[in-house]
């Protein structure tokens, strides 16, 4: 039981015992165990217990899907808003500078180069693509361009991506610039000329 309780939480125990000492019974409701049965086994008890086992557990399963469905959304919901504020910072006039940084760090990113460029990808055809490919959701193509961009800069520094919230289907990367080193603006643009390879060759995707 010791071995249960601590290595899968998630299993319901039912202990069918021949010991109705205090101590066995007290040891059980120690390690969570959902019933604790004596022999001689009466049947229609088993049957009584099994149910409402499986009742439980419907319930704890129920249960863990809304609650992985609540922070699914919750996580939606905030990429949303992330967005958004980041489409405004960069295209709306009276762009503040150190607010953008402070919700780029939020966000666990860093953007701290002295300079940037940005850069609108965007499908080519891409009602087109999302009608022939995906019945028409034009959200479900964004998401797709979106989650490959996302996948290919993993683990590159000074680069934000996000999709902007005016227009469905493109998404902008900041890319900071140096004068010197890895970032300078030479390599950032032959950066960008890869993921546009890279994105025709994975999906078959013309991306602009």
């Amino acid at each position: 039981m010791e071995h249960i309780h601590r290595d899968y939480k998630d299993t319901m125990v039912i202990v069918i015992s021949g010991y109705s000492e205090f101590e066995y019974a007290k040891k059980a409701i120690c390690y969570n165990v959902f019933d604790y049965i004596l022999k001689p086994i009466d049947e229609d008890q088993l049957d009584d217990v099994l149910v409402r086992a499986v009742e439980a557990l419907t319930q704890k399963h129920l249960k863990k899907d809304e609650l992985l469905r609540l922070k699914i959304q919750a996580n939606e919901r905030e990429e949303i808003i992330l967005d958004r504020f980041f489409t405004e910072a960069v295209t709306k006039p009276g762009f503040d500078m150190q607010k953008f940084r402070k919700e780029v760090e939020r966000t666990g990113r860093s953007l701290n180069s002295r300079r940037a460029i940005a850069a609108v990808f965007c499908i080519y055809d891409f009602e087109r693509i999302a009608e022939e490919r995906y019945d028409g959701d034009r959200e479900a193509l964004s998401f797709v361009v979106y989650n490959i961009l996302n996948e290919l800069l993993h683990g590159k520094n000074e680069i934000l991506l996000f999709r902007n919230s005016s227009k469905c289907g493109e998404c902008i990367i900041i890319l900071g610039v140096e004068p010197s080193g890895a970032t300078t603006l030479s390599k950032r643009i032959e950066m960008l000329e890869d993921l546009i390879h890279t994105i025709k060759e994975v999906t078959g995707f013309h991306t602009v």
